[in-house]
């Protein structure tokens, strides 16, 4: 039986369909607490600079997505004491329902004592963290030992914030599904670089560059790639990635539009006379890309500027979910389609076939004597009726 090429079977696939809510994060039903500390109480504490500060800009970019602003507690230094911080979560947790995703993120100094990882909160004392600090566990306990919500994100931006990773499993541990993505380890010290919160912006913004299998969406497992690397080959350190009950496919953010200039090696499409092709960007030339689109067995090059591309659609790639089998005698009848074929000569089930072909598919003739582990077909007109083909001896005004 012939088969439909692979690359036009991707461009004539159709756009893909919402992922269940419980696969993407809602931004209507997010009810977050970002605390961000650059500068301390205690002067014994190193202080950051405020220039461009990444905390409120992923704030910014929690409202972008969709959060409505008062579902949001931002909580800058001095505004960030334990007291805050705490009494923010709990209030943050009264208002949660079965619908919630609850995100907390801290950027500032992050602090080990023993076994135990703290937070530094803005009136935290230097050398009794224990004592004045904000531990991981504290932020469990803030949120109830019953938390209502669908599942608890927690993001942090500080040395050994991968302590947070023990928060996640608590959570889980007391029935909320719970993930921790961090710019450090339990163990290792980050960096003074806001790298792993600018990463988390550009992931609530929807960089293209962050989707990296190409769905339209960056999912918690992208971004902890994205994190990983980031912190890998930038600031040359170990990164934080746990998660209880959370699925990595889980849709952070939709994939935005890309806006100009286009990366070298991204796909778009591309204006050619009243159509729309799709191409891949193999070289920028002054104000012109060059767009390689893919021809039979060639890839033909095209110049376009800037406003001659846009983004490609997405294709649905997930495996759709069988049809229902119609009765006997109805799928019977629908497989004669309205007296076109008679003469049934065998049917054969293939219930995968319903992927390629749906529910219903007027095959046409085919004279191979094998497919699907079955043998000795008879030539003749293939019709496919969920979960079976039925081969027709003759099509109407064809037979003797």
């Amino acid at each position: 039986m012939r088969t439909t090429p692979a690359f036009a079977f991707a461009l004539a696939a159709p756009l893909a369909q919402p992922l269940p809510a419980q696969d993407r994060l809602d931004p209507a039903d997010v009810q977050g607490v970002l605390a961000g500390v650059l500068a301390w109480e205690d002067g014994g504490l190193s202080s950051y600079s405020t220039d461009a500060r990444q905390d409120r800009a992923l704030h910014d970019a929690l409202v972008e997505l969709g959060v409505p602003p008062g579902n949001l507690t931002l909580l800058l230094d001095g505004q960030a004491t334990e007291a805050a911080i705490l009494d923010a979560l709990r209030a943050r947790a009264s208002q949660a329902d079965a619908e919630t995703t609850l995100v907390f993120y801290y950027a500032g100094h992050g602090l080990r004592e023993g076994d135990e990882v703290f937070l530094a909160n803005y009136d935290i004392r230097s050398g009794r963290a224990r004592d004045t600090g904000l531990s991981v566990r504290e932020v469990a306990d803030a949120l109830g030992p019953e938390f209502p919500g669908r599942r608890v994100l927690l993001l942090a931006d500080c040395c050994f914030s991968g302590g947070l990773e023990a928060t996640a499993a608590l959570l889980h541990e007391r029935g909320t599904p719970a993930a921790a993505l961090t710019s450090a380890s339990s163990w290792n010290p980050s960096t003074g670089n806001w790298t792993f919160t600018q990463m988390m912006v550009e992931v609530f913004r929807g960089r293209p560059l962050d989707d990296l299998d190409g769905d339209g969406a960056v999912s918690l497992a992208e971004a902890a790639a994205e994190v990983e690397r980031a912190m890998r080959f930038v600031e040359r350190q170990a990164h934080g990635f746990a998660a209880f009950g959370v699925e990595g496919e889980l849709e952070l953010a939709p994939v935005r539009t890309p806006e100009a200039p286009w990366a070298v090696r991204d796909y778009v499409e591309v204006r050619s006379g009243e159509r729309w092709r799709v191409g891949r960007i193999a070289a920028r030339s002054g104000e012109h890309f060059v767009v390689e689109l893919q021809e039979y067995a060639a890839r033909r090059p095209v110049l376009a500027t800037a406003d001659e591309l846009r983004a490609p659609r997405r294709a649905d790639l997930r495996r759709p979910e069988p049809p229902e089998a119609l009765p006997a005698a109805e799928a019977l009848a629908r497989a004669a389609v309205g007296g076109k074929y008679a003469g049934l000569a065998r049917t054969i089930e293939v219930r995968g076939d319903f992927v390629g072909y749906g529910a219903f598919s007027d095959f046409g003739h085919y004279t191979g004597t094998s497919y699907a582990g079955h043998g000795e077909l008879p030539a003749g007109y293939w019709v496919y009726v969920y979960p079976s083909w039925y081969i027709w001896k003759e099509k109407k005004g064809e037979g003797d």
